[in-house]
């Protein structure tokens, strides 16, 4: 009974990472270091501040008042707060380059609020 061996061997070359050679149309992905989005980085400091402001308000106002007092204050921090801290956590992993954090897809510059 003949075997069939079904291995697959790149050619070595010295110049790829690993010695490696890449097929054709599939190169490594660059490692190029793009910049952050301004108006997405303000965006999420801005969310981030109004947020810990708002919760930090609210918390006096309960404090002040009783447990009712301030729950709309803390509906409105929560609407703000949230998406701020996510924003800056991406933005904060896309700078430092963590894995898994190349690519900034969900902010997109050439989309206009007008």
């Amino acid at each position: 009974m003949a075997t069939t061996d079904k291995t697959f061997e790149l050619p070595k070359r010295a110049d790829a990472p690993g010695g490696l050679s890449y097929p054709a149309g599939m190169e490594p992905p660059r490692t190029e270091r793009r910049r952050l989005p301004p108006r997405t980085c303000c965006l999420a400091v801005v969310l981030t501040v109004l947020g810990v402001g708002l919760f930090v308000v609210a918390c006096v106002v309960v404090a002040n008042s009783g447990a009712g007092g301030g729950v709309e204050l803390f509906a409105l921090s929560a609407i703000t707060l949230l998406p701020g801290c996510y924003a800056s956590y991406v933005l904060v992993g896309t700078r430092l380059q963590w894995e898994g954090f190349d690519n900034i897809v969900i902010f997109n510059e050439d989309l206009e609020l007008v």
